[in-house]
């Protein structure tokens, strides 16, 4: 039952409450929501039952998209997080992990509504409880963006590429951002500049590793890619700080550098010539 384990609860309640869990395991959601609204007017003290049933309603929503349906669906998501954080506070039931995710989807409830201020409020709230959450990271840049600060939008976009250099969903905002508030280059340093950065984490990486990567005939790229796929965060991380402080550029040219020649055609073009 992972996160939906249950301490609470009437006999009645608790049976439709595991039922209920049954079906989102195999992602039955509509139809386990329908057991939750019963199990919650048999006892609507369990902030666990109204936690469920906003996750439920969270991926109705997500399915149906902007529709009518879907709006609804997010309506009601927002309403059961609210209730669940709400009595967590008075009669506890909720883990700090749960609790993270409504306040996540707390803070899209009042995006979706135009409520910025609390929007941020509560992505902030879920960030601390979940620093590991990239959603409601992504989420909150969001809620920024909607706003119009355009500096603190870059600033905590540089933020989670800097803390998750590995995440394509990041890497993605991060592009469009960019597209958005006219940012032409990802990197400012020269196209050599950028292929010798790149060719020496290639290199550090190898030597975290104590191995070779493969080497490709046309020069090696291929064998950075492999070594840089391969890395775990930890050796990734550390072997970015070490290319920062070998050539003086920030963490995130670094990071944008890695990037940019996976995405790209300069770093083939470079080789081939």
């Amino acid at each position: 039952m992972g996160i939906f384990q249950s301490l609470f609860g009437t006999r009645d309640s608790e049976q439709l409450y595991r039922q209920a869990v049954d079906l989102m395991d195999r992602e039955k959601f509509s139809k386990a929501a329908r057991l939750l609204e019963r199990a919650i007017k048999l006892n609507s003290k369990s902030a666990l039952y109204h936690f469920a049933l906003s996750y439920c309603y969270s991926f109705m929503a997500q399915k149906k998209g902007e529709s009518e349906d879907g709006n609804r669906y997010l309506d009601m998501c927002g309403e059961h997080s609210l209730k669940a954080i709400e009595l967590s506070k008075q009669h506890r039931g909720l883990d700090r992990d749960q609790k993270g995710k409504a306040c996540f989807n707390i803070g899209l409830y009042y995006q979706y509504k135009n409520d910025l201020e609390n929007s941020i409020k509560y992505l902030k709230q879920s960030i601390s409880l979940c620093p590991d959450f990239v959603g409601a990271r992504l989420a909150l840049i969001r809620s920024y963006n909607q706003k119009g600060d355009n500096k603190k939008v870059l600033e905590l976009i540089r933020g989670c590429l800097l803390r998750e250099p590995k995440d394509d969903n990041v890497w993605q905002f991060w592009m469009d951002v960019c597209q958005e508030h006219g940012i032409e280059s990802y990197c400012t340093l020269p196209e050599e500049r950028k292929m010798k950065i790149y060719n020496s984490l290639k290199k550090e990486i190898d030597s975290v590793f104590l191995r070779k990567a493969t080497i490709d005939p046309l020069g090696g790229l291929f064998g950075a890619s492999l070594a840089i796929e391969s890395a775990g965060e930890e050796s990734y991380t550390r072997a970015i700080a070490t290319i920062s402080s070998r050539y003086k550029i920030d963490k995130l040219e670094v990071v944008l550098i890695l990037r940019e020649g996976d995405e790209n055609e300069w770093s083939f073009d470079s080789i081939l010539e």
